[in-house]
């Protein structure tokens, strides 16, 4: 009796595709079949699937319907195309997505999605609303958790909360000055000198394009 289930159960295997509805085809890496186990919503934490709505409903508004048609793992593989499924990539990418999706249709030169409706205005502003909010996230991990919040927090009434994004905006003149020209003209620079690295030029000017892109 064991032997017919199990045989029943290898035919079943060989006939199954491995699509998950939810996450489409396979994703390929050099040419190799990749299974992923497929998770649930139950296998992240509250918080991270709350920090994620934005981009489901984007992903499912914007990527899924326009893009990942070609967009996809098997054709990243196949024929070179920027796989928008993934989260990651589309940061990367984001410049030249908007562009394509933008500029480049009334230019009428290499537009994106290149048959279908033009993505409309709302869902670009949805999309970079979002990626204003990821480089804001980017930008607290890397430059105020790696180099102020330690003193700058909610905790220490005497010093500005850098954990807050409406404190970094309304001050983000006075932050800059403090980052960059005041360690020129030893003028109370941030962090204090002896007391953690200076903030690299390369974040300085993510912190800049954060800031511009609000």
């Amino acid at each position: 009796m064991k032997n017919v289930v199990m045989g029943t159960l290898l035919l079943a295997l060989a006939g199954c595709n491995f699509i998950d509805p939810d996450k489409g085809p396979l994703a390929f890496s050099s040419g190799k079949t990749i299974i992923n186990p497929i998770k649930t919503d139950t296998d992240k934490p509250e918080t991270e699937v709350e920090k994620d709505l934005v981009y489901l409903d984007i992903k499912k508004n914007l990527f899924d319907m326009s893009c990942t048609r070609c967009h996809n793992p098997e054709n990243a593989v196949k024929k070179g195309r920027l796989d928008l499924t993934k989260k990651e990539l589309i940061l990367e990418n984001y410049d030249d997505i908007i562009y394509r999706m933008t500029d480049a249709f009334d230019l009428g030169i290499d537009y994106m999605p290149p048959r279908g409706n033009r993505v409309s205005p709302e869902v670009i502003k949805q999309l970079k609303a979002w990626k204003a909010d990821q480089a804001y996230l980017n930008i607290q991990k890397t430059v105020f958790e790696a180099s102020c919040t330690k003193c700058h927090n909610p905790n220490n009434k005497r010093r500005m909360d850098l954990t807050s994004k409406e404190v970094i905006v309304e001050n983000y003149d006075k932050i800059l000055y403090r980052m960059t020209d005041a360690f020129e003209e030893m003028n109370r620079p941030m962090p204090p000198i002896g007391k953690g690295e200076r903030v690299s030029a390369k974040l300085v000017e993510e912190l800049k394009a954060w800031k511009a892109s609000l």
